[in-house]
């Protein structure tokens, strides 16, 4: 799989293991002078037109993921090769489109990106959502089994990132509990600490102190 920058230029490769004993189902080409894992969007060259006229980029995990996508009409599809989202991508995403869809695996290890992902998505200022796939690994297998209206109608329905963290750390936290609700707001506040928009992170703060139980100024004070 050709790798290209947003500019257009071939910079890497990518490929599928065929060694049954390799541990990465896919792998790069290291890291060069023109190529960094973590400041590419994988398909953010043949998308760009489809992120802006769509203002919202659906943000996968792989390669097929991207291609099943674009090949049944769902071309604002971009990846980030299987590694959780970076500040340098956010940044980069940001400039084609000011909302996101972060579909993930249904699986622990997509989870636990996708939460990763997250922060750098807060401090980029994209307003996100975000799929949990449990029927299917991956959406390249989702679309392939339900077809792109059911992947679309997933994505009409996305859950707020705000309400998808409390959901998160809530399985985690007994938020019944002072301390549980202490614990929960510390971990949030490790998000909110990435918006640097002084009335952004204000609103958001009151979002999740409303949906702990906490007073607002909590966030401020840890």
């Amino acid at each position: 799989y050709p790798i290209h920058s947003h500019t257009g230029r071939t910079v890497a490769f990518g490929a599928r293991s065929l060694d049954p004993d390799e541990r990465a189902k896919y792998l790069n080409s290291p890291d060069s002078p023109v190529y960094h894992k973590g400041r590419i969007l994988y398909g953010l060259w043949r998308a760009r037109d489809a992120l802006r006229k769509a203002g919202t980029a659906v943000l996968v995990e792989g390669y097929m993921d991207v291609i099943a996508l674009a090949q049944r009409g769902i071309q604002n599809t971009i990846a980030t090769s299987g590694t959780a989202l970076t500040p340098e991508q956010g940044r980069l995403l940001r400039r084609y489109a000011d909302r996101a869809v972060l579909v993930f695996d249904g699986d622990a290890p997509g989870a636990a990106a996708a939460g990763r992902g997250l922060a750098s998505l807060f401090e980029a200022e994209v307003e996100t959502r975000i799929v949990s796939l449990t029927d299917g690994p991956d959406p390249d297998t989702f679309v392939q089994k339900h077809g792109p209206e059911a992947f679309l109608a997933l994505a009409e329905k996305a859950e707020p990132a705000i309400d998808y963290l409390v959901r998160d750390i809530g399985r985690k936290e007994d938020l019944s509990t002072a301390d549980g609700k202490v614990r929960a707001a510390r971990q949030l506040a490790e998000y909110l600490s990435r918006v640097a928009d002084e009335a952004r992170r204000r609103l958001m703060a009151e979002e999740c102190a409303q949906k702990v139980g906490v007073d607002p100024a909590t966030f401020f004070q840890i």
